[in-house]
């Protein structure tokens, strides 16, 4: 623990995302597939299974979850759009901070999201 109090709030982050990440790719690794993975196997029902993703919506998630949550926005995203982000914020039932992108697209704040990240993961640990 001492050693950690001598690292900076950046590299403490570091240290707790990684940890983070390597954390999980073992017990997630062959649970989560991108959603179109199924396609690869079943391209007959591509035209059904389209429609009922198009009433997938993280809205009906978020009003369940009660986890403290970073999220982002990147305002020029033509692929989520802005305002879905800020229905699933709006939603979100547990402590939320978000941050804004005002001049992105769909690659977010990229560097700039991961210091968030950092300096987020600082404070809700407290470690900062």
């Amino acid at each position: 623990m001492a050693e950690l109090a001598r690292l900076s709030v950046q590299e403490r982050g570091a240290l707790l995302v990684s940890e983070a990440k390597s954390s999980l790719k073992p017990q997630f690794a062959r649970s989560i597939s991108p959603p179109m993975r199924p396609f690869q196997t079943y391209r007959e029902k591509k035209a059904k299974s389209l429609k009922t993703l198009s009433y997938f919506d993280c809205v009906n998630f978020a009003r369940q979850c009660k986890a403290a949550a970073l999220f982002s926005v990147a305002l020029m995203d033509e692929v989520c759009s802005p305002s879905t982000v800020y229905g699933a914020f709006n939603a979100y039932d547990g402590e939320k901070t978000i941050v804004e992108y005002e001049f992105n697209n769909h690659e977010g704040g990229q560097g700039y999201q991961e210091r968030e990240q950092m300096a987020w993961l600082s404070g809700l640990f407290g470690v900062g």
